[in-house]
């Protein structure tokens, strides 16, 4: 249960992250999702033959769940930033844009768990369960690194009249 209760945890701060990614080219989140597996992930040549295909499949299907996440909020008037900061943004909305909101989050963690839980069903007949088991860490550890960066970069830009005072050095 605590397992659970922690994946729910980092999938929404997931979220929040790669919601702000998914602005970027989804080709180069791909391309760099792919390189940081590949640089920690060692497969002999049996597994490296369907496992890369099976990769790069979920991950442009994520990317495209986070696209139609956002583009389904844009359409109700909903614009969130990507650093996770969006209490001005949450506080503007109407109670109908807030129901949406949130069944859309709902909505793209059950496509998020549905992708994810198909992947594992494929990666499990490819790699060895200890390569199946090694790649859920890389892939958790990429994940909270990505958080990481979006929150430190979130804190690095000024907000506005309250950091208008102080001095940068």
């Amino acid at each position: 249960m605590k397992r659970l209760i922690a994946f729910v945890c980092l999938m929404t701060a997931f979220l929040c992250a790669l919601q702000a990614q998914v602005k970027e080219d989804p080709n180069k989140i791909v391309k760099d999702r792919m390189d940081n597996m590949r640089a920690k992930l060692k497969l002999n040549a049996t597994e490296s033959k369907t496992f890369w295909t099976a990769y790069e499949q979920y991950v442009r299907s994520e990317v495209k769940a986070f696209e139609t996440y956002r583009n389904n909020l844009a359409k109700k008037g909903i614009k969130l930033n990507g650093s996770g900061q969006n209490k001005e943004v949450i506080d503007r909305l109407t109670d109908s844009q807030l129901t949406y909101l949130h069944d859309q989050k709902f909505e793209l963690r059950k496509n998020l768990l549905n992708l994810e839980s198909g992947f594992y069903k494929k990666i499990k007949g490819i790699l060895t369960p200890r390569h199946v088991h090694e790649y859920f860490n890389i892939d958790n550890k990429y994940k909270q690194d990505m958080v990481s960066k979006k929150k430190a970069a979130a804190e690095e830009k000024p907000t506005g009249p309250v950091n208008a005072g102080k001095k940068r050095r």
